[in-house]
């Protein structure tokens, strides 16, 4: 069974009140849209993310209402709390929608046409202004793309390890405020693209917003099933469309990960510098990982998917650092809130591309011997990755693999005798594909537009093997991080 996943931006739900969500063949009765979105017959059984703000905590003045939602908001608010760091702020207002969208299901999920999702997720991401009136939130929209893709891909981590392929990611920005929904729809592509390089399939985009509510209202009662007042039809509107199959991949990022928003003189802004500085080893390898998917480079890809410097789960860690650095960064003082560190959400998005595309890259590669040899089989699977960046690509790689598969399996036949012992563990022979062909001059220069032109098999480096079941193996005669550098890494750094 595929699987639907659906984001949805929330504002402030304090004073929604019912419609009657529809299209032309279902209709829902709520104080939001998600009932209606879980329960058409494609969406069933979705699993759903809500994005809301942190400026929830600025609700004080707005309790009161009719609907499902105010009753929902209200029961649960608590006016006038101390909020001492950015974890409490974040887990209020986590535990806010969580009780809210429960509740709202509870009350006007209740009949037969109306479906619950498989499972919901909360993300609570900076805002910027003030949203509420009375806060002030200081910071910039980047913080938001950025915060949001990191924990939407932690939540896609579970789902592509647990559940069937992902068919198509749905975007509802019905509710969201600000720059909530232009935000949201840039991080689409993105999203996506993280998606299809780890299950390996294309993915459907769909965004919905409904209908504006209309002005002058007047409802009452606590639910939405039995509010007395006029209740607006409002259509859910399917607004744009796509099919991606292929994935966003970033020229250039600044590779900061975090930085002061300004100077700073405290000498711990100075130590956190120092952290961040130790992390930013890891935008170097997420580099070598895009250049190798951007030329194309099959066997650079494996390599730099199985660097025992970096291992790629090592992300994870990377990222979570990082944010944690932000979170502890962020000055709360009475009634403002001020962010001391910005992240990047160019840096954010090209690791996690990185260890996403690692992630796909597992299912289909075996792991490179100790001695760097893969197997030819593998780097051919390996057009799977690539027909996700371009079909140039992938038709390149199958035509160097078949040349010398072709070309040189009878001539190194005779070439290389493989033997072995029963008391000793058998060692391929190998020999570079120049020296098959009885070149005179060899030179480990590396040549930009042979490497491109033929998959990053440039034969003064490149060897071919067999082991000892007579499979063709290649490998590099020379460290494939020189090679890169040489060639010049086409995913460079930019300046933010």
């Amino acid at each position: 069974m595929s699987n639907t996943l659906i984001i949805s931006t929330w504002g402030s739900p304090f004073r929604w009140l019912c419609a009657d969500y529809a299209d032309d063949s279902a209709s829902v009765r709520s104080c939001c849209t998600l009932p209606y979105l879980t329960s058409k017959s494609e969406y069933v059984d979705s699993s759903v993310i809500i994005v809301v703000l942190d400026s929830l905590i600025d609700s004080d003045n707005v309790l009161g209402g009719a609907g499902t939602c105010s009753r929902c908001s209200s029961e649960y608010w608590r006016s006038g709390e101390v909020f001492m760091s950015y974890d409490d702020v974040e887990a209020r207002v986590k535990e806010f929608t969580e009780y809210v969208v429960k509740c709202i299901y509870d009350s006007d999920c209740n009949t037969n046409a109306c479906r619950r999702p498989r499972d919901i997720n909360v993300i609570v991401s900076p805002s910027v202004g003030s949203p509420g009136g009375r806060w002030k939130f200081k910071g910039e929209v980047g913080d938001f793309t950025s915060k949001v893709l990191l924990e939407v891909s932690m939540i896609l981590d579970r789902m592509l390890e647990e559940r069937a392929p992902i068919s198509t990611l749905v975007l509802d920005l019905t509710h969201g405020i600000n720059f909530m929904p232009s935000a949201m729809l840039s991080l689409a592509g993105r999203i996506a693209s993280l998606i299809i390089v780890r299950q390996l399939e294309g993915i459907k985009v769909e965004v919905y917003n409904s209908d504006p509510y209309p002005p002058g209202v007047k409802q009452e009662g606590e639910m939405c099933r039995e509010v007395r007042g006029s209740i607006p039809r409002l259509n859910v509107n399917l607004v744009e469309s796509w099919k991606m199959e292929r994935i966003l991949i970033p020229h250039a990022f600044p590779g900061t990960l975090a930085e002061p928003v300004r100077d700073f003189e405290d000498p711990q802004v100075k130590n956190t510098m120092n952290e961040l500085k130790e992390l930013r080893v890891s935008m170097t390898w997420a580099r070598r990982v895009l250049s190798s998917l951007y030329y194309p480079l099959p066997l650079m890809l494996v390599y730099s998917c199985n660097d025992p410097e970096f291992p790629y789960p090592k992300v994870g860690d990377v990222l979570t650092r990082t944010l944690n650095i932000w979170k502890k960064w962020v000055k709360i003082n009475e009634t403002s809130v001020e962010k001391v560190f910005r992240l990047i959400d160019d840096d954010i998005y090209a690791l996690l591309l990185a260890s996403f595309t690692c992630k796909g890259l597992k299912k289909l590669v075996k792991t490179p011997s100790p001695s760097g040899e893969v197997d030819i089989e593998s780097l051919r699977n390996l057009k799977t990755i690539y027909s996700k960046v371009s079909e140039v690509h992938e038709t390149l790689i199958e035509h160097e693999l078949s040349k010398i598969e072709e070309s040189k399996k009878e001539e190194l036949s005779k070439t290389l005798k493989p033997e072995t012992t029963q008391t000793e563990a058998y060692k391929p022979e190998c020999i570079k594909l120049a020296d098959l062909k009885h070149k005179q001059k060899l030179s480990d220069k590396v040549d930009k537009r042979i490497m491109i032109a033929h998959a990053g098999f440039q034969e003064d480096f490149t060897e071919l093997c067999i082991n000892e079941k007579g499979d063709i193996m290649l490998k590099y005669s020379k460290d494939y991080k020189k090679i890169l550098e040489d060639l010049g890494l086409p995913v460079g750094k930019k300046k933010n």
